[in-house]
């Protein structure tokens, strides 16, 4: 599946076992790979054109609220509880966003972090984004998991990428 997103969408994770691509929606810049029992779920959304000077906590905070209200019918941060810090993430300054998400008309809610940051060479935004329901579970391991797989997150170049698919079939067409 990672090479798949690699040459789907010019970025991949290493997905584990048991996850599966939830919803893809290329034209809207957004690919949710999800695992259940408990849910949990990664979502990556990209967006051409967004100035650095867009990307403030506010913006961010309203950004994933936009997202997984579209996305998750209805998800939003619980008002007043995200911390928002700054760090390095694949070589690129992100804002982090990490905090508790809900859905009222659902009457669900978990833990969620997420990475906003921005890869100047292709002019795109990226918002990469877990979370997890797990009621009468323990939490914190199953949010480090996800963040895990978060952290092998990279993004290819397409013309590198586009050789590196087109000498792989040449290569498997080729007879010793």
């Amino acid at each position: 599946m990672t090479q798949e997103l690699a040459q789907k969408y010019g970025w991949s994770v290493n997905v584990p076992f048991g996850y599966r691509i939830l919803e893809a929606y290329p034209d809207s810049g957004i690919v949710t790979l999800a695992k259940d029992n408990p849910n949990r779920w990664l979502f990556v959304y990209w967006e051409d054109g967004i100035h650095p000077d867009q990307i403030t906590e506010e913006w961010c905070i309203q950004k994933r609220d936009d997202i997984t209200g579209r996305l998750f019918g209805g998800d939003r941060i619980v008002p007043g509880d995200v911390q928002v810090s700054q760090t390095e993430f694949g070589g690129k300054l992100a804002v982090v966003l990490q905090g508790i998400w809900e859905n009222e008309k659902e009457w669900k809610g978990g833990p969620f972090k997420s990475y906003a940051f921005l890869d100047i060479d292709q002019n795109r935004f990226y918002f990469i984004d877990m979370g997890l329901y797990a009621p009468n579970k323990d939490k914190l391991p199953y949010i480090r998991q996800v963040d895990l797989i978060s952290q092998t997150f990279q993004i290819y170049d397409p013309d590198i990428l586009t050789l590196q698919w087109s000498l792989s079939q040449y290569n498997t067409r080729q007879t010793p």
